[in-house]
């Protein structure tokens, strides 16, 4: 899975105002809302905010035409398993929580469609159609990109958006507003260049934060400062100091490159226009001035429109966290703006002579972002990228000398699953070769389905690792006959290759990560000492930083910790597992569901006893056993285990869940009825919400249909009584937030992993 690297991605977004990820949305789920939007297009069963024409996707003949608005709008509504899908999207995630704080936000959709096909009383989503221009083929390139109003006036149209709930007069501030976080902005359909994509003014959200500071804590009604916003746009153009990135002096290609630096690109702002793939998604600055384009080609361009908010304690104890990306004016590389492109307002132009993002590029190397972005800082420790270029050394020097194998130490499978892992699959088996273990290895691949040219890079690897004397088998689904045969997914793959593996200990890696050269020599000494184990490794990200938060709190575990923390997650992240096969059989495999690993981890804990230390891990920040990917959680697996281990006790016949947030709610709802019938409150510090009485009404369930209402009292946590199962997203210990929690409870008498369990 693709990594978002949240440093850059935040240096990015505060420098020219928006961010783009690609792939964030899953075709499957893309399919699935795609359909809905062309059967609302055809028969809204939700009434339009403006117009009321319908129009088939399919059909060119019962498109706009002549005198007609090329732009029709659909609000989908939000009942469909799709949305919650979207919602969570694992690279969407990560994106927004980089960019508005982990656990700070929330992604509201539609409510269900009203019985009398009226409109729905917040209009979080909109899907605008912008059908061809009757010129079509894109005959005017620059004329393409310039913004258009819904008239079809060019350079018209410019706005900020206003964030679903917001009145138009309602007052925008310097502060923000909680309804204001992040602009979503889903690609429906592929937008190619001159196709109508979104057109964004780079640094423009620095003119409107500079003219929000300005009028101080009154601030502006909105509708005010949208017109100031496409004056300010008009007044730079008529300057000569805001250029389409096609035009004359703007950028060279098709696909938005930047102006020149020769050409005074420092004294400009630029206009760059979005393109990209279905699925693919752009987070706008909630300042961002934007509009929206001709479609000059031959198909319908498809948006999504949403806007991520900012939850209420996040906004109380931190304000709006992409306003604060702005505390400091980005560096120029090309020197201060010229007078001449002052802004009408007395305000500073933002410099366009720094580091540039193209829109139009999908990514060169899977799994990166299609981001050109300043150098990270320099880590204190080896960074994982010189870490795996140090393996890959040391595999390359290794491959064609024999090992030398004490036959009486244990044999260990490798289990590598493989499903289109032709970009990745060398280094991860190069790693193999620079293992230090010496006992007898073997190298199990299953390939899943593979399309690309995983099987032939396979074939090629078996006499090189042979060779070394470590044995390989291999395999996959299509690899008997059948080229078509359907990818299983990750538990199909694992347990297939397990299954043709013949080591007493079993250690895994996927295809897209790299084994450091002590990685089975560490987890077999593990595994002697602790046989019934689940040990896991320590890891590095790459790109260094990614998941800072996350690394540094799964690296700080201790033996206590990896067992009390256990249904926050996996506190042993697969792939650094290692076991041996007689644990893996107890289990019965992997599930061959998603979540496959958190299944497991969960069913390997209700065979264990705490006693038989069943979780380990073995390495450090410092010294790494491997640069894995992305891993998935489920929050209704752990909230099943939770049930089964904690609740049977007969002090949990009530309970309180710590947390009024999102995640308390969230994990009230993954609860069966039964368990959720023992939850007697919610609690938090916030005042806002101590003494409320919060009522459930679209919370859903895990069969993901809408839970019945129910009502929960909202309590502070010094008012606690019974135990407790804390739902807050918490920093590390080092920054206070764990050790705030361990205060509480020892006042209230509670004892972690008998009374108090954390879940996130």
């Amino acid at each position: 899975m693709s990594t978002i690297y949240a440093d850059r991605l935040r240096a990015a977004f505060a420098r020219d105002g928006w961010v783009t990820i690609r792939r964030a949305v899953e075709p499957a789920t893309m399919e699935s809302l795609m359909a809905q939007i062309a059967r609302e297009l055809e028969a809204p069963s939700i009434a339009a905010e403006s117009g009321e024409a319908s129009a088939s996707l399919d059909r060119p003949d019962t498109w706009p035409s002549g005198g007609s608005r090329r732009v029709l709008e659909v609000t989908p509504p939000g009942d469909a398993a799709h949305w919650a899908e979207l919602v969570a999207s694992p690279r969407l995630v990560a994106a927004l929580d980089a960019i508005l704080g982990e656990g700070g936000w929330e992604l509201p959709v539609n409510a269900a469609a009203p019985t009398d096909g009226g409109r729905v009383p917040v209009r979080h989503w909109y899907a605008p159609v912008a059908f061809p221009d009757e010129r079509g083929g894109c005959d005017d390139p620059a004329g393409s990109w310039a913004p258009v109003n819904r008239r079809g006036e060019r350079w018209r149209g410019w706005h900020v958006d206003i964030g679903p709930g917001f009145d138009t007069g309602a007052a925008r501030t310097s502060e923000g507003h909680p309804f204001q976080g992040a602009v979503v902005l889903l690609l429906g359909s592929g937008w190619s260049p001159g196709g109508g994509g979104t057109a964004l003014i780079r640094g423009s959200h620095r003119w409107v934060a500079a003219a929000l500071r300005e009028v101080g804590e009154r601030g502006v009604p909105h509708d005010e400062l949208n017109g100031w916003s496409a004056r300010e746009a008009g007044a730079r153009r008529e300057a000569g100091c805001l250029r389409l990135a096609r035009e004359s002096g703007g950028g060279r290609t098709a696909a938005g490159e930047p102006a020149r630096e020769e050409e005074g690109a420092a004294s400009e702002a630029e206009v760059l226009q979005v393109c990209g793939e279905a699925g693919d998604v752009v987070l706008l600055h909630p300042w961002l001035v934007h509009g929206g384009t001709s479609n000059r080609a031959a198909t319908p361009r498809v948006l999504v429109n949403g806007m991520a908010r900012v939850t209420a304690e996040a906004f109380a104890a931190h304000g709006v966290r992409s306003l604060a990306l702005l505390s400091a004016p980005p560096p120029s590389r090309s020197g201060e703006a010229s007078a001449g492109c002052a802004s009408s307002a007395g305000l500073p132009a933002c410099s366009a002579g720094e580091l540039r993002a193209s829109l139009g590029e999908p990514s060169k190397r899977p799994p990166d972002e299609a981001l050109l972005l300043p150098p990270p800082k320099r880590p204190s420790v080896a960074s994982a990228e010189s870490l795996a270029a140090e393996v890959a050394r040391l595999g390359a020097a290794a491959e064609g000398r024999p090992r030398d194998v004490d036959p009486s130490l244990p044999r260990v499978s490798l289990v590598v699953p493989a499903h289109n892992a032709a970009w990745c699959l060398d280094e991860a088996l190069a790693s193999v070769l620079a293992q230090t273990y010496r006992g007898p290895l073997e190298v199990s691949i299953f390939d899943d389905g593979s399309s690309d040219g995983t099987r032939a890079l396979i074939e090629a690897w078996i006499p090189r690792l042979r060779a070394a004397r470590v044995d390989c088998v291999a395999s996959g689904s299509r690899w008997g006959g059948d080229a078509h045969a359907e990818a299983g997914g990750i538990g199909f793959a694992k347990n297939r290759a397990v299954a043709q593996s013949s080591g007493s200990l079993l250690a895994f890696l996927d295809a897209d990560d790299v084994m450091l050269p002590r990685r089975v020599e560490l987890q077999v000494a593990a595994l002697s000492a602790s046989p019934r184990s689940l040990v896991g490794g320590a890891w590095r990200r790459w790109p260094d930083g990614a998941t800072a938060h996350h690394e540094a709190w799964a690296h700080s575990l201790d033996e206590e910790g990896l067992w009390l923390h256990q249904f926050r997650e996996t506190t042993v992240q697969m792939p650094t597992w290692a076991m041996a096969r007689a644990t893996f059989d107890a289990v019965g495999g992997f599930e061959e569901v998603p979540a496959e690993d958190l299944l497991f981890f969960h069913a390997h804990l209700d065979r264990a006893a705490r006693a038989e230390r069943p979780l380990l891990r073995v390495g450090g920040r410092e010294e790494p056993l491997l640069c894995p990917a992305d891993d998935m959680t489920l929050l209704q697996a752990r909230a099943a285990a939770f049930e089964r281990r904690v609740l049977s006790d007969p002090r949990w016949a009530t309970f309180t869940v710590w947390g009024a947030g999102r995640d308390g709610k969230a994990f009230v709802a993954a609860l069966s009825a039964a368990a959720r019938s023992r939850v007697v409150a919610l609690a938090d510090i916030n005042p806002r919400k101590v003494g409320e009485l919060y009522t459930n009404h679209r919370l859903r369930g895990s069969d993901g249909a809408l839970l019945p209402p129910f009502t929960l009292p909202v309590v502070h946590t010094r008012d606690i009584r019974g135990p407790v199962a804390v739902c807050v997203s918490l920093r590390r210990a080092e920054e206070g937030g764990e050790g705030e929690i361990q205060r509480v409870a020892r006042g209230l008498g509670l004892v972690e992993g008998e009374t108090l369990w954390y879940i996130f």
